[in-house]
């Protein structure tokens, strides 16, 4: 599961509280600063597990963060491969702003492999 977004936001929101500073330059970015405990599966189909309290407390810095701009962040899980998607939602109009990884391709990716026969129905 690649969840670099979510870790850079909480990084962001870390490297904002310890130097109260509005303008946080990315290098200032680690991801080495996220600390991972008592993980468990968001989704059985899931192969890298994340703690769950750390999931919503990394959506609250992304959404706050996301406040000035209208818009707020979802996630969900892809159904066939367990992947995380990120979505960035428009609060007026309720459209996606962005996507990653987007739907479509991990749906082409899940159809190709389902047609090699690498994924199976249960997963």
């Amino acid at each position: 599961m690649d969840v670099n977004g979510i870790r850079n936001a909480i990084n962001v929101n870390n490297a904002y509280n310890n130097t109260g500073d509005d303008n946080v330059a990315a290098d200032n970015i680690k991801t080495s600063d996220v600390k991972q405990t008592d993980k468990t599966d968001i989704n059985d189909q899931n192969k890298n597990p994340i703690d769950k309290k750390e999931l919503d407390k990394a959506m609250n810095y992304l959404n706050k963060f996301l406040e000035p701009e209208k818009t707020h962040a979802e996630y969900s899980i892809h159904k066939d491969l367990g992947t995380m998607i990120i979505k960035i939602v428009d609060d007026k109009t309720k459209e996606t702003v962005l996507e990653a990884p987007p739907k479509k391709i991990l749906d082409m990716i899940a159809s190709l492999l389902r047609e090699d026969g690498l994924l199976d129905k249960k997963v």
